[in-house]
Parts: C-alpha cells; sequence; structure tokens
C-alpha cells in the first residue's frame, strides 16, 4: 500500500514511508495479533515500533517511566518488562553519589 505522507520524528527530521505491511503478524507474550505496519528506511536505534494501532489491538497499557507493557491474555495480565530486550548493560548509579531519604 502506498504512503504519500511523510513521518516527523521527535527531532524534527522527515522521512518517506516506503509503504504499509499488511497484516503482520506480531506476537509477544504468547498474545498474537496481526496490524498494519508502516515501512521506513533511516538510520534507527531501534528495529520496529509498535505504535497506537498496536496498542489498541493488543489491549495493553504502556509505561514509559517504568519501561512495561502490560495486556489482557487468556484470563490474566502479562507484563512485558522491555529491558529485558536491552542489549547494554543499565548504567548503575555511582556509589559516591548522595542517596537523598525521606522521613
Amino acid at each position: 500500500m502506498l504512503v504519500t505522507r511523510n513521518l516527523l520524528a521527535l527531532d524534527r527530521g522527515t522521512t518517506q514511508p516506503l509503504g504499509i505491511l499488511p497484516k503482520f503478524l506480531v506476537t509477544l507474550g504468547g498474545k498474537t495479533i496481526y496490524i498494519d505496519i508502516m515501512v521506513v528506511q533511516g538510520a534507527l536505534d531501534f528495529s520496529l515500533i509498535l505504535g497506537h494501532d498496536y496498542i489498541y489491538a493488543m489491549g495493553a497499557l504502556v509505561s514509559s517511566l517504568f519501561h512495561v507493557v502490560c495486556f489482557p491474555h487468556n484470563g490474566r495480565m502479562v507484563i512485558i518488562d522491555q529491558l529485558s530486550f536491552f542489549s547494554h548493560p543499565v548504567p548503575s548509579v555511582p556509589p559516591s553519589s548522595p542517596i537523598v531519604s525521606h522521613p
């Protein structure tokens, strides 16, 4: 499917979509759905963005604060920790950093 509209990135750059890949199969946490995927070519730090269509189809809740995706599946709530897919070591707080505690 042809897409004639450019995409605007968060850095204000634009990308021309190459087209739509219809009914793309996505499986996460044992739940499988079909969604239309927009294909772009560019220097990206990731291989796939799952946007509003995906979230709606999964019935998902996404927390960018806690880096989790939660969705109902087979009568239970599935929680996917996005950091478990992160391949680089997550930097820890240096031990010399002051720790603030509240009484």
